[in-house]
């Protein structure tokens, strides 16, 4: 028997035939394999484990792992505010969470200050969704860059349709149940553009957020000395932790339940131990998007709950 079997397939080879049940057989494993293969690749390069939230009668703000920079997303009954959104390269990730949420469009995208590692990746952001406003700081001539990614932002801009805002101290934003207020920046312009970075705080219900983007000790003291109301349950930590910014009088003014620092892998300087040290001290629940993934903070008004993607 086993001489015949040999014989049979060693005609089959030479007669260039094969056994239909045999390539039908094959074809099915190919397939099973190659979905297999696009699923894990699917999971592993988009954005569809991130964490879950809940969206009635909830807010819920998306700290997205956009590497070495800023992402922040805040949905609330159907109405959804993008601030930043990383370096160009991660335009597409952020797109990505963006639909696999749900988003269709927002109702406003943030530019906190023109630096590549924020607007970056606002550039695909803007190309892809409806965006009803953009809300910017305003530049004076001596802190408008020249870079070619600050032109493709402003290009994107105007492409877009979004009516162009001024993120001036003091007004009050409004889209839907989303509510903030600009503090930030005070300054007509800074020798450091990080302080002119817009910062907004954010209430809903009881529990309050702290966005500071860049902003360093320059703008934090210009906010307490103006005497801006900064205590924050969430507190997104300013300039991914760095020691040019967190100053302890200022994180003592904010004294935050949940800290979020967005840094990358690698970044010897982000976060500074002294500012891990003085989050620690205040008792805050402390997340980085390096080592966490993205971060999830819903809330009801009264109670703040955390899941993490990592």
């Amino acid at each position: 028997m086993r001489r015949k079997r040999a014989a049979a397939g060693q005609t089959a080879i030479r007669s260039g035939r094969r056994d239909p049940v045999r390539i039908i057989r094959d074809a099915v494993s190919l397939v099973c394999v190659l979905t297999v293969l696009v699923l894990f690749l699917y999971s592993k390069f988009t954005s569809r484990d991130i964490p879950a939230y809940s969206a009635e009668n909830t807010l819920t703000v998306f700290f997205i792992d956009v590497g070495q920079g800023d992402c922040e997303l805040i949905l609330c009954g159907g109405h959804c505010v993008l601030v930043d959104a990383g370096e160009a390269e991660y335009g597409a990730k952020v797109v990505s969470v963006l639909r696999n949420l749900g988003v269709e469009s927002l109702d406003c995208v943030v530019a906190t200050h023109p630096h590549a590692d924020h607007i970056g990746g606002l550039i695909e952001v803007l190309e892809y969704f409806k965006v009803g406003e953009l809300l910017t700081p305003r530049l004076t001539e001596n802190n408008i860059p020249t870079t070619r990614v600050y032109e493709r932002f402003l290009e994107a801009a105007r492409q877009s349709g979004a009516r162009t805002v001024p993120a001036v101290p003091g007004d009050e934003r409004e889209y839907g149940e989303i509510r903030f207020t600009v503090l930030a920046p005070l300054a007509d312009e800074a020798a450091d553009l990080n302080d002119m970075s817009a910062v907004l705080r954010l209430r809903y219900g009881g529990v309050s957020f702290l966005f500071t983007a860049d902003a360093g000790k320059e703008a934090e003291d210009a906010m307490l000395d103006a005497g801006c109301e900064l205590s924050a349950d969430v507190l997104k930590v300013p300039h991914h932790g760095s020691k040019a910014a967190n100053s302890e009088r200022f994180l003592t003014a904010v004294s935050p339940r949940v800290a979020v620092v967005e840094c990358g892998d690698g970044t010897e300087y982000h976060p500074h131990r002294d500012t891990m040290s003085r989050l620690t001290a205040l008792g805050a629940e402390v997340y980085r998007t390096d080592m966490d993934g993205t971060v999830a903070v819903t809330t009801d008004g009264v109670n703040i709950s955390v899941n993490k993607e990592k």
